[in-house]
């Protein structure tokens, strides 16, 4: 029999929930427990809380008192703990309600508590992304390779320095390369504040080479827009 450390870790609350039969059709060994805090414990570092968009809906303090209680230590900065909030959107825009705006509060709270949120559309999505995590973790531990690569593999490795940061940042906007990137830094001196820049109606921009007027109304656009975390420029 599978021995304890290559089970799933999970919480007896979770009982019931629908994401656990797609385990079960997986085949991978689980066990239910009342001594854990999270909802789904994949390996000593790496925690699962789940939510389903439709209870968040009506008793939106429950999560938001769950991310900033959590324990086990993992409020600590080491690199190898990964917290995850697996989140199903299980209910539909609807007059006033979009689910999107419910998403940007979940977002904000789990940046602030070091979570990592996952969207799924589905409970069988769900269950499959736990069988995933537990099966990357599987392999890692293998290897004799830390919790950290496991965290890499969901969250994605970005660099530290201010160049690569700026980088990855600016080309997420549609139609901006590397080399768009490299011309404005270089013609500003290692960038000013981005609203100073677009101040005078891209006037400046429009001495950059490369720099065309769909670019800079692009440009334009993203900067004087509300952050909003992924979103698709």
């Amino acid at each position: 029999s599978p021995s304890l450390h290559s089970k799933i870790k999970i919480n007896k609350s979770q009982n019931g929930n629908p994401l656990i039969q797609t385990i079960k059709s997986k085949n991978v060994p689980f066990e239910f427990t009342s001594l854990i805090q999270s909802d789904y414990l994949i390996n000593s570092q790496t925690f699962v809380l789940f939510l389903s968009l439709r209870y968040h809906k009506l008793h939106p303090e429950y999560i938001f008192n769950r991310l900033k209680k959590f324990g086990f230590g993992a409020q600590s900065s080491s690199t190898n703990v990964l917290k995850i909030l697996l989140c199903v959107l299980d209910i539909e825009n609807s007059g006033n309600t979009h689910y999107w705006e419910i998403l940007k509060s979940l977002l904000k709270v789990c940046i602030f508590n070091d979570f990592t949120l996952i969207l799924t559309w589905s409970f069988e999505e769900a269950g499959n992304y736990i069988c995933v995590l537990k099966n990357l973790s599987a392999v890692s531990g293998n290897k004799g390779s830390s919790n950290k690569k496991l965290g890499i593999s969901i969250k994605g490795e970005l660099k530290e320095d201010y160049y690569s940061r700026l980088l990855n940042c600016l080309t997420s906007i549609k139609g901006i390369n590397k080399s768009d990137v490299s011309r404005i830094v270089s013609s500003n001196s290692g960038i000013k504040n981005f609203k100073e820049l677009v101040k005078d109606n891209g006037n400046e921009l429009e001495n950059i080479n490369g720099w065309g007027p769909k670019k800079i109304s692009r440009f334009k656009y993203v900067v004087n827009e509300p952050f909003i975390f992924n979103y698709d420029y």
